[in-house]
C-alpha cells in the first residue's frame, strides 16, 4: 500500500502549468495554479487535517487542478471569480477523498483524545490565519447530509451486534456530548478511562461494520480473507487488529486456541498488549462474520 500510496501521491506534474494546455483559456495555467495553491490552504488542509489524511492533500489539489482545466469552457466570471469556482471544485474533492479512503477518518480521533469535534476543527483551522475563511453553508450542509445518509444505517447495525452498554455510552458521548469524554463522564456514572474504552470500541466497531456491510451487498461469503478485509485498514489507528489477524491465519490450530505467547512473539508486543488485543480481534471478526451472513435481518432490508 505504500508504494501505492507514493505512485498516487506523485500523480501528474502541474508546476508551472505543467501538462496542462493553455489554449482558449479565460484563466491561463498560472492563474489556475495560484487558485489551486490558495484552496489548499483555505479548504483541503482543513477538511485534511488528521495526520493519516494529510499526505493526500498533493493528490486533492492535483485533482482539482486538472478537474477545473478540463472544464475550463464553462467557466464564466460574471458568475463569480475563479477562486471561487476552484474552491467549490476542492470542497467536493476533499470530501471525496475522506470517502476513497474510508468512513473511518470520520470516528478517529488521531491521539486527540477527550476533546470534541469543534476543539478539533479550531486547533486544525489554527495552524495557518489563512484558514479562516468564510464557509459555504451549502457545502457544508451537503457534507453533513451525506455524512448522515451512510452513518445511520452504519450505526443501526452496531447497535445490534455490540455489548449494549458500550454502545450506550459511547453512543451518548459522541452525539450528546460531540465525542468530549470528558464532558460525557461528568454526566454519567462513569469513569473516564471506561468511557474512553467504549468510545474506542465504538470507532472500531463502525469501521468494521462498514466494511462488511460493502462486503455482504457484492455478495462475498465470510471466509477468513474477507473478514480480514474488514478491520481497519493499514493506513488507521486500528491497523495492529490486521497484525493479530495475520496471526491468526499463521496458527496452527483454531483461532479461540491461539496463546497470548505466540502473539506476541509474531507481533513484538508485549505480553500484556498481546492479551489486551487478542480477545477484540476475535470479536470484531465475529462481529464481521455475522453482518455479512444476517444482513438482511440486521439491516431490515432497508439499506
Amino acid at each position: 500500500m505504500a508504494s501505492q500510496q507514493q505512485q498516487n501521491q506523485q500523480g501528474p506534474d502541474h508546476s508551472g502549468g505543467g501538462n496542462l494546455p493553455d489554449g482558449g483559456a479565460v484563466f491561463t495555467p498560472e492563474e489556475l495554479q495560484q487558485a489551486v495553491a490558495t484552496a489548499t490552504v483555505q479548504v483541503i488542509a482543513p477538511r485534511l487535517a488528521q495526520p493519516r489524511l494529510r499526505a493526500w492533500r498533493e493528490d486533492v489539489a492535483q485533482e482539482v487542478a486538472i478537474a477545473v482545466w478540463e472544464a475550463r469552457d464553462r467557466f464564466d466570471p460574471e458568475r463569480g471569480t475563479l477562486q471561487r469556482w476552484v474552491n467549490a471544485v476542492a470542497a467536493n474533492k476533499a470530501v471525496d477523498m475522506v470517502r476513497s479512503l474510508g468512513r473511518e477518518a470520520l470516528l478517529s480521533d488521531d491521539g486527540a483524545e477527550g476533546r470534541s469535534p469543534a476543539e478539533k476543527l479550531e486547533a486544525a483551522t489554527a495552524e495557518s490565519p489563512h484558514q479562516r475563511v468564510e464557509v459555504d453553508r451549502a457545502v457544508v450542509l451537503a457534507e453533513q447530509l451525506a455524512i448522515k445518509e451512510w452513518l445511520d444505517p452504519v450505526m443501526a447495525v452496531c447497535e445490534q451486534v455490540m455489548e449494549k452498554s458500550a454502545y450506550l455510552h459511547a453512543y451518548l458521548t459522541h452525539y450528546r456530548w460531540d465525542g468530549c469524554v470528558a464532558e460525557a463522564a461528568r454526566h454519567m456514572p462513569t469513569s473516564d478511562n471506561q468511557l474512553r474504552e467504549y468510545k474506542r470500541q465504538l470507532e472500531l466497531h463502525v469501521q468494521v461494520v462498514d466494511r462488511a456491510m460493502r462486503a455482504a451487498r457484492a455478495g462475498k461469503p465470510a471466509s477468513f480473507a474477507v473478514l480480514r478485509d474488514c478491520l481497519p485498514g493499514e493506513d488507521t489507528s486500528g491497523r495492529w487488529t490486521r497484525q493479530v489477524a495475520d496471526a491468526l491465519a499463521a496458527w496452527p490450530g483454531r483461532a479461540e486456541d491461539m496463546t497470548v505467547e505466540y502473539l506476541a512473539e509474531a507481533t513484538g508486543w508485549e505480553i500484556n498488549t498481546a492479551r489486551q488485543r487478542r480477545p477484540k480481534v476475535l470479536q470484531l471478526l465475529r462481529v464481521a462474520a455475522t453482518v455479512i451472513t444476517r444482513y438482511d435481518e440486521l439491516t431490515g432490508g432497508k439499506d
